[in-house]
């Protein structure tokens, strides 16, 4: 039931049959179907998974990230998501956290060393989960914002079989099948 016919039904039965009042009442609904369908598009606005293009366009100039006409709108909207998260002192649920959201999938985080001398890196192990795209270039940016820049941090994408049906021979010929085991190394982020 669309809003002219509410407002018909509260209005007296004897001003139905007048053509004035009839008018107004359309005028009236159509204004109110108008104020729903913005009410509607706000609330979906208040919640970044489900905003339009328009409004991850501005969050993505308010917080100055680079913006791709090439990328999905579900793809900005998990990079503007991970941006909230993990302000503060980084632990390694936060950083799990941020991985999430772009991934869809847990990862893998410790600190170890790296030499004798008791050096130690961070190494991320990011299960490839399910999304269509993983942009490796948004989440290298996003953990380089959120790290201390003195830690050396190592990532590495992890696929299984799972996820490896989704490509072609051609893509998967330009790793070993120790690298998509283990994991494909990315270059270190500093």
């Amino acid at each position: 039931m669309n809003n002219y016919e509410k407002i018909k039904k509260l209005v007296p039965v004897f001003y139905h049959d007048v053509a004035e009042m009839d008018a107004i009442y359309r005028v009236d609904g159509q204004i109110l179907d108008k104020i729903d369908e913005d009410m509607a598009r706000v609330e979906k606005n208040l919640f970044i998974m489900t905003a339009d293009e328009e409004t991850i366009a501005d969050l993505e100039a308010f917080l100055r990230l680079r913006s791709s006409s090439q990328k999905k709108l579900d793809e900005r909207r998990r990079l503007v998501a991970s941006y909230f998260i993990g302000f503060g002192k980084m632990s390694k649920t936060k950083i799990k956290e941020i991985l999430r959201a772009f991934t869809n999938a847990d990862s893998e985080v410790s600190l170890s060393p790296i030499n004798p001398e008791g050096d130690h890196a961070l190494f991320i192990g990011m299960q490839r989960g399910t999304t269509d795209t993983l942009n490796v270039e948004d989440i290298e940016k996003i953990l380089k914002d959120r790290l201390p820049g003195h830690i050396m941090t190592v990532c590495k994408v992890i696929y299984n079989q799972s996820n490896l049906s989704k490509f072609t021979h051609t893509e998967l010929s330009k790793f070993t099948h120790a690298e998509l085991k283990d994991g494909i190394p990315l270059k270190e982020v500093k």
